[in-house]
């Protein structure tokens, strides 16, 4: 059974907190959901039915974007467009919300500072 995730953009220039929902493996085309990455903005990750954000979460960098794997997800869940171009050199933009409340980074399970999501090479 397909989990059901969401994400947190925002808030950016000029606008509010958006939520869009993610369901792992399936979408209404079959591809990922996209979004276009803006500059600064935080997307956090949360389970549906909690603010707690998915315990495993994989990034690849393929060209500029940023496709991202929730738990264990054989295909893309969700697509940053336009990510490397967008965000600020060392800005991880990707986050979770731990359960004692606290926003944090998504970090590697390695200690290579290359496996940072803006640090990923392409592929």
């Amino acid at each position: 059974m397909a989990e059901k995730f969401k994400l947190l953009v925002g808030p950016g220039k000029n606008q509010a907190a958006q939520t869009i929902d993610i369901e792992q493996g399936v979408s209404p085309q079959g591809k990922p959901v996209t979004v276009k990455a803006q500059s600064g903005v935080r997307y956090q990750l949360a389970k549906a039915d909690s603010t707690q954000a998915p315990h495993n979460v994989r990034a690849k960098r393929v060209g500029k974007d940023l496709q991202v794997f929730l738990e264990d997800s054989q295909q893309a869940d969700l697509v940053i467009e336009n990510y490397y171009n967008e965000m600020p050199a060392g800005f991880n933009a990707l986050v979770g919300q731990a359960e004692n409340g606290s926003v944090y980074e998504y970090i590697p399970e390695n200690a290579n500072a290359a496996s940072l999501v803006p640090n990923l090479a392409d592929g």
